[in-house]
């Protein structure tokens, strides 16, 4: 530990220790290890993280805005052994989901597990065109265009980031 530290001036590195009910927090999990060498798992959020999640007016797709909602949902249900610990925390995320305006849709309701018993396949007929995003209306008609005229055409979105602006 004195050896990574004094490598340079401005990395330093820390060393968790377990506590007293024999927990430790690893990136975004809490593991626990009972007496009988059981371990359990629980979502973790440091203390430091604030209330800030995306906004529910942001302009982007709501298909884009959605799969970032389930995916921390998931993220939350899929680290937690107790479905009692899930829920609190779910529950912890739609607070927060509310306070960044965002309308309680159903998505976030459902259970954490959806699955497609019919997946789309791409052939090799399947186009992707790349569109500016200008509202969920327009997007919406664009993709109902495509499927009417029964073009395999799938339009998709790039956000712009720091990269594609430089």
């Amino acid at each position: 530990h004195r050896t990574m530290n004094s490598l340079h001036n401005n990395i330093k590195f820390e060393i968790e220790h377990p506590s007293d009910n024999n927990s430790l927090s690893l990136l975004d999990f809490t593991v626990t290890i009972n007496p009988q060498s059981d371990a359990t798992f629980n979502f973790y959020k440091k203390p430091a993280r604030s209330k800030v999640f995306m906004n529910g007016r942001t302009a982007l797709p709501a298909s884009t805005i959605n799969n970032v909602i389930k995916n921390e949902r998931n993220r939350i249900t899929e680290r937690c052994t107790s479905t009692n610990d899930a829920n609190q925390h779910l529950q912890n995320f739609r607070h927060i989901l509310s306070l960044n305006d965002h309308q309680l849709i159903t998505s976030i309701n459902q259970n954490h597990h959806t699955t497609r018993t019919n997946p789309k396949r791409i052939s090799n007929e399947t186009f992707f065109i790349h569109l500016p995003f200008i509202s969920n209306r327009i997007d919406r008609a664009i993709r109902r265009i495509f499927k009417s005229n029964k073009l395999e055409v799938i339009p998709y979105y790039r956000n712009k980031n720091l990269r594609s602006l430089l």
